[in-house]
């Protein structure tokens, strides 16, 4: 297969973010997800660049999403694993690890696989996090 892209190449549509932007999108169904440092996650149409909501964390980011069902798994500096809403970005269900995470998350088969400042590696199970009321913020 011979890919035949060649320039000049030309922006098809930005959207400013407010903030560092480190990590890539992740997207699925035509929708980009990203946040910047600052926490701010966005969700934006891949075909014209709109934005369809935004949600602050009040946390520092440091890596990127990933899709998990009808929702976002989210990391952040202050050491919490969210669940947002892909509707609406809003958080379902938060779990406090104890240490900065700064890798994103690999989520399989229901399990976010992620490392952590103090040199641990966790493997927190998903699928229990959504019923959980011990953990709700």
């Amino acid at each position: 297969v011979h890919i035949r892209l060649r320039p000049p190449f030309k922006t098809m549509w930005y959207v400013p973010l407010g903030g560092l932007v480190e990590f890539p999108a992740v997207v699925d169904d035509g929708v980009a997800y990203v946040g910047n440092r600052s926490g701010t996650v966005y969700a934006i149409t891949m075909r014209q660049g709109h934005v369809l909501w935004r949600h602050r964390t009040n946390a520092t980011m440091a890596s990127s999403l990933a899709v998990y069902g009808t929702e976002l798994v989210h990391h952040s500096m202050d050491g919490r694993v969210s669940l947002l809403d892909r509707a609406n970005g809003s958080v379902r269900w938060s779990y406090d690890v104890g240490s900065p995470i700064e890798s994103s998350p690999v989520v399989r088969d229901g399990v976010d696989y992620f490392g952590t400042w103090d040199g641990r590696v966790i493997a927190l199970e998903m699928s229990g996090a959504r019923y959980s009321r011990a953990h709700m913020p």
